[in-house]
């Protein structure tokens, strides 16, 4: 049985997160589109936007993009780095990697946001 080296789990992980943060990024804008027209047309009697909740989503936005391009980074830099004979997986073992770290504290930050999600 072929088992994936951590190279190609990486490959794999960031066409998966891309094809995700491509759907989350399409319905991030239908619901600011949708956000905006019905905004326009606010009625007096109708609920306030609620802020809390586009402060958030913005947010999760900003925290989904910054870890796909840093993925995508952290890829480039494993596959032209190494001396092309497969050594790319050196690159990724390393425990003390800047992207290992902020990427982590994204993962934080989108804990953090869906948890204090206002009601």
């Amino acid at each position: 049985m072929h088992t994936f080296s951590i190279s190609e789990a990486y490959l794999g992980m960031l066409c998966a997160e891309g094809i995700a943060y491509g759907i989350h990024l399409v319905a991030f804008a239908a619901c600011t589109r949708s956000w905006y027209l019905h905004r326009s047309r606010l009625l007096p009697s109708e609920p306030k936007v609620r802020w809390p909740w586009v402060v958030v989503s913005v947010l999760l936005l900003v925290a989904g993009s910054l870890h796909v391009a840093m993925t995508c980074y952290y890829n480039i830099v494993a596959f032209t780095s190494s001396d092309g004979m497969g050594n790319s997986d050196s690159v990724f073992e390393e425990l003390s990697s800047w992207i290992d770290g902020a990427q982590v504290r994204l993962i934080c930050l989108r804990v953090c946001c869906h948890c204090s999600t206002p009601s």
